[in-house]
């Protein structure tokens, strides 16, 4: 089993793997229930390590650490070196595009109607303002990024991806999803500039909540506004910024 150290000097033994993906491996903490590790699979670098550090502070808000998986220590490996983190894992979720189509949604959550959709999208609304607050920016938006309870509420996780300021240092969200990305601020060159300073906090989260918001409405796609100087990147159809609002808000139209 692997043994690592917290930012307190106390060891962790990492437990069952319950996922992977591209960056590294999420374990369960032996003897910490509730508790989750994240070990990369290559050694972080030194602004992931220090906008890691950044995020640990949040911990201490309330306001975020209930609702987003937020690093609570770092973690370190026998030669000293930061290798992850360990974090409060989010249970009795579902990813949110388990609720978007109606057949998924019965399988999940069968007494859900469409009041439960706009309370969760309200709801998702909310956390998104409450990250904006303290200076937090979800720039990789995706259909398994954010988490929804039977009880209407959002969490959020990936959360060593958010963008966050701390003193006149800004992390930036280094990753991205084409389809919840307004085509005017999707980067040339990946998504390293994801959140250029011109951007204010509020405009850049404003469409990926629209799309989220709209999906919760309809299990159908989103049309998007192709007006980006580079190629539009699987942006379709809706020409102009009045057939966009008409198509996200289905007026006359009932919601199933």
């Amino acid at each position: 089993m692997q043994e690592f150290t917290t930012d307190l000097g106390t060891r962790i033994t990492l437990g069952a793997e319950i996922g992977e993906g591209g960056e590294g491996h999420v374990s369960e903490i032996v003897g910490r229930p509730g508790y989750i590790a994240k070990i990369y699979h290559e050694p972080p670098s030194l602004e992931l390590v220090s906008k890691l550090h950044a995020l640990r502070k949040v911990t201490e808000i309330e306001d975020v650490s209930n609702i987003a998986a937020i690093p609570k220590s770092l973690l370190k490996n026998n030669e000293g070196k930061v290798v992850g983190f360990y974090m409060k894992q989010i249970q009795g979720c579902h990813p949110i595009h388990e609720v978007y189509g109606f057949k998924s949604r019965k399988i999940h959550l069968s007494d859900w109607d469409f009041r439960h959709l706009v309370a969760l999208a309200k709801n998702v609304a909310l956390g998104f303002a409450r990250l904006h607050k303290h200076n937090i920016i979800i720039g990789d938006v995706n259909e398994n990024s954010i988490l929804v309870s039977s009880k209407c509420l959002a969490r959020f996780i990936d959360t060593d991806s958010f963008q966050i300021r701390e003193n006149d240092k800004v992390y930036r969200c280094k990753v991205g999803v084409v389809d919840y990305t307004a085509p005017e601020n999707q980067p040339n060159e990946g998504f390293r500039q994801l959140c250029p300073s011109r951007f204010t906090v509020s405009n850049i989260n404003s469409w990926k909540i629209s799309i989220l918001a709209k999906r919760l409405r309809s299990s159908r796609g989103h049309k998007t506004i192709s007006f980006c100087i580079s190629k539009p990147r699987g942006f379709h159809r809706s020409q102009t910024r009045k057939d966009f609002l008409e198509f996200i808000t289905h007026r006359n139209k009932k919601p199933f």
